[in-house]
């Protein structure tokens, strides 16, 4: 396209286009539908349910608390990338109190899943002793109060940010700096405190679902996890919408191809901090750290961690390196939702090796199960296909009628002006 097509201002009507309704009409019926057939699972399968609602929720908390950790690196370092994605990472930051609802069936039902909140005498001597040592952190109130908790701080930060953002847009351009300054020092601490609060979450709703495991880099895993799902999550969004206005004038080659280029290295920072967990286990092999991998190389289950090795790295990775993709939206757009497929398929690899068959044929966690006596074996039960559709479903509803409450493009921000460059190109949609 030549350089006087482009557009070189902002279109007066700011709002999220119309397709963002019909976006939110047509998920309505789908998550009502899945929510039904997910009650029956649960009123068939107390525990598989809440195993499933478990990944389901993970899935959408690492949207969620991983949009407001962008918006975050965004208000620190600055760059054009952030411009065209912003207000989609602060609509899925909002779904904050959806999040904290979600949670209450897991507060409810956790002594279904969490074996060390039942009788400790119930478990195998191993897993026995490790609750009785781990009884003063690992106990439900104190394990509901850090829910709490980290949830309220997560809150306290998306509500400021996404405040903080809309008040620059509203003030004059004489401030901007003043803003940014602001912004910069809310984010600097917040980042520290979110990989603080996140590592608890992730030790505590899931590494805790075997009492006797450990890993110290299981939070940085979950952290760069969160950052992968949202930025796969801004591509898909901001793609899509740029096939109308206003993202249609603001979405140009450099910064798709820049979010191309982040959601690259998020794969392969994955890839990193996963295959060091596992060199460091397997060079150590301790009995209490090699169990993990044991229940998920086995039985079924290595086949699960080929095709995460295969699909959630060595595929994208490769799809990735090139530029051309890179600067596609359709593309980059089917990459990005593969990614969060294998976000999925990677959680719950995570989750459902934690639990087993016993002797008399009753899925129960694996600390009730001795260790020469289990047998990991793969299954799938019905209730994944299903109730992590439901959250994922409702949570893109609020995340719809987020979206249309503020304008799509952030017009205060200090390079809005450089997107209008001609070199900048169109982003081929």
């Amino acid at each position: 396209m030549d350089s006087h097509n482009y557009s070189r201002t902002l279109p007066a009507d700011l709002s999220a286009p119309p397709m963002v309704e019909r976006w939110r009409k047509s998920t309505l019926p789908v998550a009502g539908i899945f929510t039904v057939a997910s009650i029956i699972g649960a009123v068939l399968g107390w525990a598989p349910f809440l195993r499933a609602y478990l990944t389901g929720y993970m899935l959408c908390v690492g949207a969620t608390i991983g949009a407001m950790a962008l918006l975050m690196v965004q208000n620190l370092t600055g760059g054009k990338w952030g411009i065209v994605n912003r207000r989609i990472f602060e609509a899925a930051a909002k779904n904050i109190w959806i999040i904290a609802v979600m949670f209450i069936p897991i507060a409810v039902g956790a002594k279904s899943i969490y074996a060390w909140m039942g009788d400790h005498n119930a478990l195998v001597e191993g897993a026995k002793h490790a609750a009785n040592w781990k009884h003063a952190y690992l106990n439900y109130p104190f394990w509901l109060i850090r829910a709490v908790v980290c949830l309220a701080i997560w809150w306290f930060y998306v509500n400021r940010l996404t405040r903080m953002s809309l008040e620059r847009d509203a003030d004059s351009r004489d401030s901007l700096l003043r803003w940014q300054t602001r912004l910069e020092n809310l984010s600097g601490v917040g980042l520290v405190v979110y990989s603080l609060t996140l590592t608890v979450a992730a030790v505590d709703w899931v590494m805790s679902l075997d009492v006797t495991w450990f890993s110290t880099i299981f939070g940085l895993i979950y952290l760069v996890g969160q950052g992968l799902t949202a930025i796969a999550l801004g591509i898909i969004c901001m793609t899509l919408l740029s096939r109308e206005e206003p993202m249609a004038s603001v979405l140009r080659v450099r910064e798709l191809h820049d979010n191309g280029k982040l959601l690259f290295a998020f794969v392969m920072l994955f890839a990193y901090v996963s295959f060091s967990q596992f060199l460091i286990i397997w060079a150590g092999n301790l009995p209490e750290e090699i169990a993990w991998y044991n229940q998920r190389i086995h039985g079924g289950w290595g086949y699960v961690a080929i095709a995460v090795a295969v699909f959630h790295f060595c595929l994208p990775w490769l799809i990735l390196l090139s530029r051309d993709l890179k600067r596609h939206s359709r593309q980059l757009r089917m990459v990005a939702y593969f990614m969060i497929f294998m976000r999925f398929v990677d959680l719950y690899w995570q989750i459902e090796p934690f639990f087993t068959r016993n002797e008399q044929g009753k899925w129960v966690s694996v600390n009730f199960v001795e260790a020469d006596k289990f047998v990991p074996h793969f299954h799938l039960p019905w209730q994944y296909l299903v109730v992590p559709v439901a959250l994922a479903g409702w949570w893109f509803v609020a995340f719809c009628r987020n979206l249309q409450k503020a304008p799509l493009i952030p017009i205060n921000d200090p390079q809005i002006h450089e997107i209008f460059q001609p070199e900048h190109g169109h982003a081929a949609v």
